[in-house]
């Protein structure tokens, strides 16, 4: 292989010099160092005389020399640019170092330009987002659970209540009866001439009908909630509703 021409490299070196990025140009199959720029140089903390000279894995002395040996290996084999993204840099301490490599091929493969890139900071940012993202799925995943269990505990709260309706009503029921029962014995014994009687009689008749409709509601409640109750239209009398609600409240009335 030829050497680089040195046309091309004071092209490169003009280019690179200014360049925040850093930027090495080895040659031959031991990728000695012919070029540094001065970002290189401050990347890896040592003077450009240190450096040049050196084989690239010689002065890349971390947990990256061997990728990035590999990486100029194939680019300089194949001719082909290519890149390695995010390698950590030392490994097994609390704040360790992220670099990027990007390699392709120069003068016909007589050399490889490599630009070497620290990422820590990206890096971490990119993990601090992802491991933000995966503190709020995990909270969402927990509202849901809550949530399931909110509407779970709802549910069976409801069932509960329906089933305490149920029972209630059924139960209310037997007291009824005896109370009908009453009230008729009551009203049959009394005499014609006993108005007061049998006019208390009618208002307990009318108020145990009030209470039987509110049973039969209640149970209706429970029937509805289940599905099993089906809804029409009748008529009715608003001239016997109005005169039952009068003779309930005659009693306040009265007053």
């Amino acid at each position: 292989m030829s050497e680089p021409d040195d046309d091309h490299l004071a092209l490169l070196r003009s280019v690179s010099e200014a360049s925040p990025l850093a930027i090495a140009v080895s040659e031959g199959a031991s990728h000695v160092l012919r070029y540094v720029n001065p970002a290189f140089c401050n990347l890896y903390g040592r003077p450009a005389a240190d450096l040049l000279g050196q084989p690239f894995a010689t002065v890349c002395a971390d947990d990256t020399s061997r990728a990035a040996h590999d990486l100029l290996d194939r680019v300089f084999e194949t001719g082909a640019a290519e890149s390695l993204a995010d390698l950590s840099r030392v490994g097994g301490q609390s704040a360790p170092a992220f670099w990027s490599y990007a390699a392709w091929p120069l003068l016909s493969q007589a050399g490889v330009v490599t630009q070497v890139t620290d990422v820590t900071e990206t890096h971490l940012a990119a993990e601090a987002r992802h491991g933000e993202l995966r503190r709020v799925n995990q909270q969402l995943l927990l509202a849901a659970l809550r949530e399931d269990e909110r509407a779970e505990k709802l549910e069976r709260a409801d069932q509960a209540k329906d089933e305490f309706l149920a029972m209630l009503a059924h139960e209310l029921r037997n007291p009824l009866a005896a109370i009908r029962t009453g009230i008729y014995l009551l009203n049959q014994r009394a005499s014609v001439q006993d108005t007061a009687t049998r006019d208390t009689c009618a208002l307990l008749e009318r108020q145990m009908r009030h209470l039987a409709r509110l049973l039969d509601d209640l149970l209706d409640v429970s029937r509805i909630t289940q599905g099993k109750i089906s809804l029409y239209l009748e008529a009715v009398d608003v001239v016997r509703i109005l005169q039952d609600a009068v003779a309930a409240s005659r009693a306040i009335l009265d007053l």
